[in-house]
C-alpha cells in the first residue's frame, strides 16, 4: 500500500542519514558516536528488511572491529547487498583486504584489493576507485614494494582529479606523500603531505558545520 510504502521510505531516509552522521562524526574522531549511529542504522533497516540499508550499515560497523570481527560483519554485509542487488561494494571488499593484511593473509587481501578495483572501475563509480587505489598503494607500502607503492597513489590522485571531491584528493594526498616517502622523495612527500593538511582543514570545518545543522534539525 502507498502509506507502507511511504512509512519505509521515511524509515529508508533516516537510517541513511545516520550513516551519513556516522561517517561525520568518524571523521571528527568521535567513534563511539560512529559506532551508535552505524548500529541504529542497521536496526533501522532491519525494522523495515531493506538489505541496502542493512549493508551499508553492517559494512560501515566492520571498520571498527578487529581483523576477524571485520571479516565475518563484512561478509554478512556482502549478503544483504546480494540479496538486494546491491552493486556498490568496492568499499567493503577493499575493508577484507584490509582484515586479511591485519592477519598477514597478504595473497587474500591483494584477492579483495584487486576485487575492489575491478567492481569500481566496471560500475565506474570514481569516488570509491580513488579509496581502492589508495588502498592498494598502502598495502604494497606495507610489504615495502617501492614501485607499485606509489604507481597505484598516482592513479589514486588521477582519478580524484577527475571526480574533484575534496574528500578523494585528500585520500590521494596522503597516499601520494606515504608512497614518496617510502621511495625516500621527500621533497614531493612533504608537498603533498602540507596539501592534505590544508585540504584536511577546511574539510573540518565543513564537517562541523554539517553537525551543527544536522543536531538543530534532530
Amino acid at each position: 500500500s502507498n502509506s507502507k510504502n511511504s512509512h519505509e521510505s521515511r524509515i529508508s531516509i533516516l537510517a541513511m542519514n545516520l550513516q551519513m552522521m556516522g561517517n561525520l562524526w568518524g571523521a571528527l574522531g568521535e567513534k563511539e558516536k560512529q559506532r551508535s549511529h552505524y548500529l541504529e542504522a542497521v536496526k533501522l533497516g532491519e525494522s523495515i528488511n531493506n538489505g541496502k540499508v542493512i549493508f551499508l550499515g553492517y559494512s560501515s560497523f566492520a571498520g571498527l572491529l578487529p581483523p576477524d570481527s571485520a571479516i565475518l560483519c563484512t561478509n554478512k554485509a556482502l549478503k544483504f547487498a546480494e540479496a538486494s542487488g546491491y552493486r556498490r561494494t568496492g568499499g567493503p571488499l577493499l575493508r577484507l583486504a584490509y582484515a586479511y593484511a591485519g592477519k598477514k593473509m597478504w595473497d587474500s587481501a591483494f584477492v579483495f584489493a584487486q576485487k575492489s578495483i575491478a567492481i569500481n572501475k566496471a560500475d565506474n563509480y570514481l569516488r570509491s576507485l580513488v579509496s581502492s587505489y589508495a588502498g592498494v598503494s598502502l598495502l604494497y607500502g606495507r610489504q615495502n614494494n617501492k614501485d607499485s607503492c606509489l604507481y597505484y597513489a598516482k592513479k589514486a590522485l588521477e582519478i580524484a582529479r577527475i571526480t574533484g571531491l575534496a574528500g578523494n584528493l585528500l585520500e590521494a594526498y596522503k597516499s601520494l606523500s606515504n608512497a614518496n616517502q617510502l621511495n625516500n622523495k621527500t621533497d614531493s612527500s612533504f608537498k603533498y603531505e602540507q596539501l592534505s593538511y590544508k585540504l584536511n582543514d577546511s574539510l573540518k570545518n565543513v564537517r562541523i558545520g554539517y553537525l551543527k545543522k544536522y543536531q538543530k534539525f534532530s
